[in-house]
């Protein structure tokens, strides 16, 4: 069986295609300000990796599905980027830590 792994970019091109420059600028501009209140955030460490979750609507309703009846999901340019920090805290143990950098926005 052959299994996927995870697409691995090191670009902001490779992540958002065919955006307009101005798009591409904007989506860097929020990977910077991620890390750099990562940073802030957890004590002057750089996070590992980023994660990024695409955004989508339905555009013929959210619960529809449920019933059988057909939906339309369509991708739309928002999306959430997480930061990672992977540490070693005691022998085979992980912590979690979490913050919000957007939790006061609309």
């Amino acid at each position: 069986m052959n299994v996927d792994t995870v697409p691995i970019v090191s670009t902001i091109e490779d992540i958002y295609g065919n955006s307009s420059q101005e798009s591409l600028k904007r989506h860097k501009e929020r990977y910077i300000s991620l890390k750099t209140s990562f940073i802030e955030m957890f004590n002057g460490l750089n996070p590992d990796f980023f994660s990024r979750a695409p955004g989508r609507v339905n555009l013929i309703g959210e619960h529809v599905d449920y019933s059988g009846y057909s939906v339309l999901p369509m991708a739309i340019e928002n999306d959430c980027l997480v930061g990672y920090k992977y540490e070693l805290i005691e022998k085979n143990e992980n912590e979690n830590e979490n913050a919000n950098e957007n939790e006061n926005e609309n």
